[in-house]
């Protein structure tokens, strides 16, 4: 269908290791990583090359995955997200706010938006992190626990998605 996609990371390198894997995807020429100061990247074959025009081909849908760092969390207007991945947000509320924010307009494809916020419960810290986020996603955004699905595997997460588009 051709959702258009936002993965928000903390560093050039995790963007490049998920541009990287989604070529086991069949997505990696629909994906560019944007590292701020104008500078996209694509992956071609094996290295990453610079992309011309990338922000304007990501807003027409040429490409329809962008990885960001930092910089895309505030002040970049990003028409039209289908999905917002929160794969660094720790524990700041701002933080938070801030890229669940990038797809709060209309999407491309209907009226909602999906955040997937990444966890990593073999880590005590980030774990914590995330038991705070979900206080904040009720609290501060007003997302009821019923709309947050967690402990999910990739399979389980693709299924939820599956019955969430049918109904």
């Amino acid at each position: 269908m051709g959702y258009k996609s936002l993965i928000l990371v903390s560093t050039k390198s995790h963007a490049k290791s998920i541009a990287t894997k989604l070529v086991d995807y069949g997505t990696s020429e629909k994906c560019i990583c944007s590292f701020g100061g104008g500078v996209y990247l694509k992956l071609v074959g094996d290295e990453f090359e610079s992309c011309d025009d990338a922000k304007n081909k990501f807003d027409s849908g040429h490409y329809n995955i962008m990885i960001g760092t930092s910089h895309l969390y505030e002040g970049v207007d990003i028409p039209n997200l289908d999905s917002v991945v929160l794969a660094s947000v720790g524990k700041q509320p701002r933080k938070l706010i801030q890229g669940v924010g990038r797809s709060l307009r209309k999407t491309k494809t209907g009226n909602y938006a999906y955040i997937i916020d990444f966890t990593d419960h073999n880590c005590r810290v980030l774990s914590r992190h995330s038991e705070l986020r979900l206080t904040y996603y009720l609290d501060i955004i007003g997302v009821d626990s019923s709309d947050i699905y967690s402990n999910c595997n990739f399979d389980e997460f693709k299924n939820i998605l599956n019955k969430l588009e049918d109904g």
